[in-house]
């Protein structure tokens, strides 16, 4: 669930930003201008944009995870669900947690940030000589981004553990 959720938030926030960012470039003129002067778009503007909104949805998906763990922890303590200690509960998580979990968490996080990253930029870059066009391209480049990071999300689901939400394939 943290990838997911670390996903929909950088690709809402820091995605649409990006688009917006290169449409407002493009339509300036400035991408036209990096590109006369021999320094290549897709290196200089592109590829940096992508690999931070991959990091990001990495980390902040570590970030949400220890979150989960701790507030559920307090959550179910406080209500005298979970009887154990914090030591006790930790160690029932690691004994539950595998070497696939963690690549698959990895791996998600990774390709889910990559393809919003992708798309939001190839979104902002597409806008043509109106800065009119900057909103539209903005709306729809978010709206992609976040088709794409759940069905991404799907299809590694079912690639890693043959499940589909409560469907069991295989």
């Amino acid at each position: 669930m943290a990838p997911l959720l670390a996903c929909v938030v950088v690709s809402g926030r820091s995605g649409i930003a990006i688009s917006a960012e290169l449409g407002t470039m493009r339509a300036g003129g400035e991408v036209e201008i990096l590109d006369s002067q021999g320094i290549d778009p897709m290196t200089f503007l592109i590829m940096p944009r992508v690999l931070a909104v991959m990091v990001s949805v990495f980390c902040l998906a570590v970030v949400i995870a220890v979150t989960m763990v701790v507030t559920g922890y307090a959550v179910g303590a406080s209500m005298e669900a979970i009887r154990n200690t914090w030591e006790d509960f930790v160690a029932e998580i690691s004994r539950n947690f595998d070497f696939q979990d963690v690549v698959f968490f990895t791996t998600k996080t990774l390709v889910a940030g990559g393809f919003a990253g992708v798309i939001c930029c190839v979104e902002g870059i597409s806008v043509r000589d109106a800065t009119t066009d900057v909103p539209r391209v903005t709306s729809r480049a978010g709206i992609r981004a976040l088709t794409a990071v759940f069905a991404v999300s799907a299809i590694l689901s079912i690639l890693f553990y043959d499940i589909f939400l409560v469907f069991q394939f295989g």
